[in-house]
This record gives C-alpha cells, structure tokens and sequence, in this order.
C-alpha cells in the first residue's frame, strides 16, 4: 500500500506537466536551433511528446492493476512473497515510466521549465524526489524484505 501512496503523486504531477508542456506543443513557441515555427510542427517534438504520454499511461495502468490486486485480497489473507514481488516490481516501473516521462517534457520545453517559479520544475522536482523513496522501489533500501509472506490487516 506505501507503494500506492508513494507512485500515485508522481502520476499527478507527471500529468501536470503534460498539461503545461501541453501549451507549449500547442502554442507558438519555436523549438531551439530548429527552422520550424512551432513545436508542434515538429516530428521529434510531437514524438516525444506523444512518448512522454505514453509512459505516464503506462505508469497508470501499472498502478491500477496494482490497486486492483491488492484490494482483492482479504484482511487476514497471506499474500506470497512472489506476488509481493511482483506487485513491487510494477510500482517501481511505473515510477520509472513516470521520470522518464518527465524528462521527454523537459526535454521538449526547453531550460526555461527549470526556472524557480515555473509549474514545470515543481512538478520534476515532486518526481525526482518521489521517484528516490524508497517504497516505489526504484532505489534501493537497506532493509530486507523479508521471506515471509505479508498478512493484509485492514489497517494496510
């Protein structure tokens, strides 16, 4: 469940960002040292932009599944370490889909997304930092899960 709690931020703000560089695709912002008018005219910009949405759908869909499972389980039912596992690996995936997402926009808006006071940077630095928690599981922790299978209490 921490891993739930960690990941969906990370989407939201992953989305927000797909909204602000959104307005920029769309808008009449030039791409850097190109001869097209707007991004949106072109190829690699529409391509990594359409990429960095496909990795935050993936991020969403990974995490949905996971939501699904965890909340077909019974309070009080032993879930295997294998599915723990699994379930982990998603998450982490996800979370990694989410900063490689990040960075495509970055990417596509330009250095002026990392300005102290642009929406683009909060939402990065919400990712890079959310994606360093230990409980999505893209660093790695210093505790060892334990072999074990995990009771879901109601509580979790």
């Amino acid at each position: 469940m921490g891993g739930l709690a960690a990941v969906a931020p990370m989407i939201g703000a992953t989305c927000g960002a797909q909204d602000v560089v959104a307005a920029a695709v769309a808008g009449k912002r030039a791409p850097y040292a190109t001869t097209y008018a707007r991004v949106g005219d072109s190829p690699l910009g529409r391509y990594w932009f359409t990429e960095a949405l496909r990795r935050t759908e993936s991020a969403m869909q990974r995490t949905l599944r996971v939501a699904d499972v965890i909340g077909a389980v019974r309070p009080g039912a032993a879930m295997p370490v294998t599915e723990r596992i699994r379930l982990r690996v998603e998450l982490s995936t996800a979370a990694r889909e989410c900063r490689e997402a990040m960075e495509l926009l970055l990417d596509l808006h330009g250095a002026s997304g990392f300005a102290g006071d642009h929406p683009l940077q909060r939402f990065w630095r919400d990712v890079a930092v959310g994606t360093r928690h230990p409980a999505p599981g893209t660093r790695t922790s210093r505790r060892t899960p334990s072999p074990r299978t995990t009771v879901v209490s109601p509580s979790t």
